[in-house]
């Protein structure tokens, strides 16, 4: 058997005698031994780029990324009739006054602090309100650019 192999086989020995199933129990037992890489994707917004000093003195950048998550529209119907006109009564005012609806929620995710030199070896460009999507897989952290 290969370290690099994807499967191997291995053969058992019962301890207990367990009648006719006995004989089935010392064939060799296939197992997958593949190894799949757990990929973590979510989407975060550049929400503040400011100018910086590290301890040395050097000029750098504190990116700010927050996560974006949908809300879902999650309805609940009333129990009782004069919850309904409650509820009724709420999504008339609701419609009527210029509120902001929020769809999303913001969660504060990431902050990179970055020399100069690190922020341009990067290779990113960020901008403030662009959105990227992050995956996280094989000690790696790779940003996409969202359109």
């Amino acid at each position: 058997m290969s370290l690099t192999s994807k499967s191997c086989d291995f053969s058992c020995e019962p301890i207990f005698s367990f009648g006719k199933k006995r004989e089935a129990l010392r064939k060799p037992i296939r197992v997958n031994a593949s190894f799949t890489t757990v990929r973590m994707m979510f989407r975060v917004r550049v929400t503040r780029i400011e100018s910086i000093r590290d301890l040395d003195g050097n000029l750098g950048k504190r990116i700010e990324l927050v996560e974006e998550r949908e809300i879902s529209k999650f309805v609940i119907k009333p129990q009782t009739e004069e919850a309904q006109v409650v509820q009724d009564v709420l999504q008339a005012l609701q419609q009527q006054m210029p509120m902001p609806v929020r769809a999303q929620v913001a969660n504060p995710k990431i902050i990179l602090f970055l020399t100069e030199q690190e922020y341009e070896s990067l290779g990113i460009v960020f901008d403030v309100n662009q959105v990227y999507e992050i995956a996280l897989e094989d000690s790696l952290i790779r940003f996409r650019k969202t359109v």
